[in-house]
């Protein structure tokens, strides 16, 4: 398996093809529902606990764990006041993988991110910034 990656990565014909294909051999190393967390979390500017439970939309996860395996990957950081972030360069990617091969996936959770954003304290900038953000996805 290292062997493909090495082979990937000198075949690769830019940065970006070669920082998707360091990404991807770590997604493909997550178990499912991780794997998942971080497609979906990628979506937000921001995420916690709360948030990446409604943009899951699934009442057979174990999200609080799910959510911890989440947060100890090494392109997810802190974001202060309101929880954690997909690193810039890793969420470009990654939402970049979504417009091009999953549209469908990005407008669901979008939309679902428009209404829990619109459910906060709008009056909070961060929050009216973040709804209009996902309403205009």
């Amino acid at each position: 398996m290292t062997g493909d990656i090495l082979v990937q990565l000198h075949a690769a014909k830019n940065e970006e093809e070669r920082e998707w294909l360091v990404l991807q051999f770590c997604l493909d190393g997550l178990n499912s529902e991780v794997r998942d967390a971080v497609w979906t979390a990628a979506v937000p500017h921001w995420f916690d606990v709360d948030f990446l439970t409604v943009l899951m939309d699934s009442s057979d996860a174990d999200i609080p764990g799910i959510f911890q395996n989440l947060i100890s990957l090494p392109f997810v950081e802190p974001f202060p006041g309101l929880g954690y972030n997909i690193h810039k360069r890793t969420r470009a990617l990654l939402l970049k993988r979504l417009w091009q091969h999953n549209l469908p996936r990005y407008y669901e959770q979008s939309q679902r991110a428009a209404s829990y954003c619109a459910r906060q304290d709008v009056a909070d900038t961060g929050w009216r910034v973040e709804t209009i953000y996902h309403l205009l996805g």
